[in-house]
């Protein structure tokens, strides 16, 4: 029944020996069809691993039968393996195996598969890792600074105004110290009276919604051994429930309570997972109340919206200044497809325009990430919610059986405001003299710059609780210093055509809802966006989406995000779409759980409706264009870096393509085209070399795991120092620590360091040609360099060699690690990492 270290002696009788031998040649003689499956990294490794090669982790072997059966050690003994791990009811063994005899295991017949020992990890531990909470949490320096305990939100209530809260859940019991009930109207009853706000029973919560927000908020993840804790499970939460029933008077009833009772309750964070479409105005009853609050000191958070990724979609509550409006990212750094956005050409002053910060609302956005992270964000079950029921699909997947009747998944800027209040409320727990407007501030200037995204999508970028807290206990630090890049390159971007579109949709058989329309060459973006009528001449509220798709079948469409709260804009964006003949249609929802034939044969489940707008094409022209480009070998790559912001011009004017590319210009490059992390040390001055204004970036690029792509923190620094204190700033960058630098910027690392020692190959018409090189590449460096040449991040140089006597040629490659990098080489590399990165391939 239990796990058991096994060191089987060799005495084994005889006959027991020759009837291992005849087994085992047994394996010998199997076909390749019986073969064993093997898991992720296995097969590369093998591919270039020497027999003696040892796999750099343990392998656990899965047998076809259960239990294990005593010849199979002897099996493994035959194979020079003669320590392990059985675990015998299972039928598997895990050992440490050299590439020669994981191959024998792959062959063996009564192998069922070959698997590596990866690191796994409980499913919410990647939104609190990703977001900086674990890592706050296990400074010893902060946790000094906070009195001895680490910083967990102690002191602090957070009001959570929802549908209720499941104040018996494990999980919430030692957190809700008020349990409320907002009554659905009072507006009917005789009189002018108070808003009626009652004393809930232990679970008002019919929805489910309140309960797993306050989860994310402070849950205490006592039904999980701690694996689905809260962000800030220290604080105290009083929960505010409309029920299933939500209108404007509700949302003031809970604000008004807040309000009233702030002083009695240490009420010092209110959070909102609901809203509305629509224009934004100062006089909206829930603006005027939220600026009340903030006045006295309360810090307001508002989702932004699930109405995206569209323009114009923000919940206008989340667009007064004097909140926190919360965008929802993904568990891989990226923005969730559907988060709420505000206009790309400015909104009107004073005016968030677009959400203030971005935090986990949602899992993976690559398929290549579905067994890495959950499809949703995990919390509090409430067993009488309805919204748990959404997710039932999901749920099986991703939670363990036993944890399932107490903890369920959803996605939305809803999961990703609560988890923004709770690290509000750890800051606020730092220093509870924080006012509303220095919260939002630190929070803008600690955060991670998303690349790829404008300030009206993602706001200042990714939370990081960390940072977020430092600065809190270090007013002083240089935090935002390198975040908010400025260009010396100016770039025109004029429109190149516009056409008009009107699609009518009729959801049944054979109705067609498409048009087609031509893109020119040379656009570097193609805007189509659209609003959304249905049959009753209603705006918004329909579940209709664009579907685009291109002369290569390559399709970008808007999601639809369900409940469907009312927005009328759809959009698609498509950067650098290729040129010829498009087709665009509208598209209802497909695969309801409740009606899982609705796009079958109709063109999914919507009203009938329509969807009109425009089709913009976008071109880029840099303005002027670099002298020193014109006519050069890389000016394609060039330009299109300069279009995208991956790289810059010179003071001068001038690009500089045959420059060799500095440690510092590199460095200055990482910023603009991945994720940091900002993570200032408490050293004044940690390098010698380095001038103050570059300090805190330099400290981002050689810390370990400050790559956002790096959700967990376990990989090593982009760069490294050459020697304490020393960052060579001026020192050209060689090929091999550009490959090592933006392989671990798509977190990378564990694959690059699965293939440590192999020999390094490059593609020649479809041959694989090693490296003449490969001795000069160390061996912990060759697993970069060969991920960097399967992207295109690096290249390598071919030869043709044919002696006086020699029939055929010989083909020999070399990729020159030492060599140093031009700005124009930088530009091809940085754009094939670029698409890399974008589409997490």
């Amino acid at each position: 029944m239990f796990a058991s270290f096994f060191r089987p002696s060799m005495r084994a009788g005889t006959r027991h020996l020759v009837a291992a031998i005849a087994a085992l040649a047994m394996v010998v003689a199997a076909s390749a069809s019986s073969a064993a499956t093997l898991g992720p990294g296995l097969s590369s490794w093998l591919a270039g691993a020497a027999p003696t090669a040892i796999y750099p982790q343990a392998v656990i072997v899965t047998y076809n039968e259960q239990p294990l059966r005593p010849l199979t050690l002897l099996h493994l003994q035959l194979l020079g393996i003669d320590a392990g791990v059985t675990l015998p009811n299972l039928g598997m063994v895990a050992m440490t195996a050299t590439a020669a005899q994981i191959r024998a295991l792959q062959r063996d017949p009564d192998v069922r598969s070959v698997w590596p020992n990866a690191r796994l990890h409980y499913l919410d531990y990647h939104a609190r890792i990703l977001g900086g909470v674990d890592q706050l949490r296990n400074d010893p320096s902060l946790t000094t600074l906070h009195g001895g305990l680490p910083v967990t939100g102690q002191g602090v209530t957070v009001a959570v105004d929802d549908s209720g809260c499941d104040a018996a859940h494990d999980d919430l019991a030692g957190a809700i110290i008020g349990n409320w009930f907002v009554a659905a109207d009072s507006t009917t009853l005789p009189g002018l009276l108070p808003l009626t706000v009652v004393p809930g029973g232990p679970n008002d919560d019919t929805v489910g919604h309140g309960s797993h927000v306050a989860g994310i908020i402070a849950g205490s993840g006592a039904d999980s051994a701690g694996l689905y804790q809260g962000v800030a499970p220290g604080a105290h939460l009083i929960c505010l429930g409309s029920g299933a029933g939500l209108f404007v008077l509700n949302a003031l009833g809970g604000l008004e309570w807040t309000i009233e009772n702030q002083a009695l309750y240490n009420i010092r964070v209110e959070t909102n997972s609901w809203g509305t479409t629509g224009a934004y105005s100062a006089d909206d009853p829930i603006n005027v109340a939220s600026k009340l609050m903030t006045d006295k000191g309360i810090v307001v958070l508002f989702a932004a919206g699930n109405a995206g990724p569209a323009q114009a979609t923000m919940n206008p509550y989340a667009q007064a200044p004097w909140v926190i409006g919360v965008g929802a990212g993904t568990l891989e750094g990226t923005l969730a497809s559907f988060s709420s956005a505000g206009v790309a050409n400015g909104a009107a002053s004073g005016v968030q325009n677009g959400p203030s910060i971005v935090a986990p609302g949602t899992g993976y956005a690559f398929a290549a990430d579905a067994s890495r992270f959950p499809s949703d964000i995990i919390s509090v079950r409430d067993p009488i919610g309805s919204d748990a029921l959404l997710d039932a699909p999901q749920d099986v997947n991703d939670i363990d059986t036993a944890n399932l009747p107490y903890y369920t998944e959803m996605s939305g800027t809803s999961m990703a405001t609560p988890y923004a209040a709770g690290v509000v409320a750890l800051m606020v727990s730092a220093d509870p003299t924080l006012t509303p407007a220095e919260v939002q501030a630190i929070l803008r200037q600690t955060a991670t710059r998303m690349p790829g995204y404008a300030d009206w999508q993602v706001g200042s970028g990714y939370i990081n609780a960390w940072a977020a807290v430092d600065a809190v206990y270090h007013r002083g630090k240089d935090y935002g210093g390198f975040v908010t890049p400025s260009f010396n390159q100016k770039v025109d971007r004029h429109v190149a055509a516009s056409t008009a579109f009107n699609i009518d949709y009729e959801p049944v058989p054979g109705y067609d809802t498409s048009t087609t329309f031509d893109v020119q060459a040379g656009v570097q973006l193609l805007d189509i966006l659209g609003t959304v009528n249905d049959i009753s001449g209603e705006v918004g509220g329909n579940t209709l989406a664009l579907v685009a798709t291109g002369p290569d079948g390559s399709t970008y469409s808007t999601p639809i995000a369900l409940p469907v709260i009312g927005s009328a804009n759809v959009e698609v964006r498509v950067p650098n779409p290729a040129a010829g003949t498009w087709t665009l249609r509208a598209t209802g929802v497909c695969g309801l759980a409740a009606v899982p034939q609705a796009c079958l044969p109709s063109p999914g489940a919507a009203l009938p409706g329509s969807v009109s707008g425009s089709i913009t094409q976008w071109q880029y022209a840099l303005d002027p264009v670099p002298a020193d480009i014109v006519g050069n070998a890389d000016q394609d790559a060039i330009e299109y870096a300069l279009f995208n912001r991956l790289m810059d011009s010179e003071a001068d004017g001038g690009f500089h393509p045959g420059d060799s590319l500095t440690r510092l210009d590199f460095a200055r490059l990482l910023a603009l085209d991945t994720p940091l992390r900002q993570r200032i040390g408490d050293d004044a001055a940690p390098f010698l070399d380095v001038a103050a204004a570059d300090t805190a970036l330099v400290e981002a690029v050689t810390g370990a795991g400050d790559a956002l792509r790096d959700w967990n923190f376990s990989q090593g620094p982009l760069m490294t120092t050459l020697a304490p204190g020393q960052f060579a700033p001026d020192s050209n960058m060689t090929r091999l620590e550009l490959a090592i630098g933006l392989v671990r910027a798509l977190g990378k690392q564990a694959a690059a360091d699965a293939l440590a020692g192999t020999t390094v190959t490059a593609s020649y018409n479809g041959e694989s040609v090693p490296l003449a090189d490969n001795d000069q590449i160390p061996a912990a460096g060759r697993g970069y360099v060969q991920l960097a040449l399967d992207a295109g991040i690096l290249n390598a140089q071919f030869a043709l060699t044919q002696g006086a006597d020699d029939f055929e040629p010989t083909i020999t490659a070399t990729v020159q690690p030492n060599a140093k990098v031009t700005r124009g080489f930088a530009a091809k590399a940085l754009a094939n990492f670029n698409q890399h990165f974008a589409t997490g391939l």
